[in-house]
């Protein structure tokens, strides 16, 4: 899997709510058919988020 520049991530939200974490990245062009822009990414998946324990 090839890396995303940093410069294409634009956002980064923690849900304290949920085991979720959001990226907003820079992508697409015109014509591009994923017009919702909310589909999960595969490769993304499979990644380990490091957390801290519960005081």
């Amino acid at each position: 899997m090839d890396n995303i520049p940093q410069s294409k991530i634009t956002d980064f939200v923690e849900f304290d709510s949920a085991p979720a974490i959001k990226f907003t990245i820079l992508r697409g062009s015109a014509g591009d058919p994923d017009i919702f822009g909310a589909q999960q990414h595969a490769p993304l998946l499979n990644i380990e988020v490091p957390v801290k324990a519960p005081n």
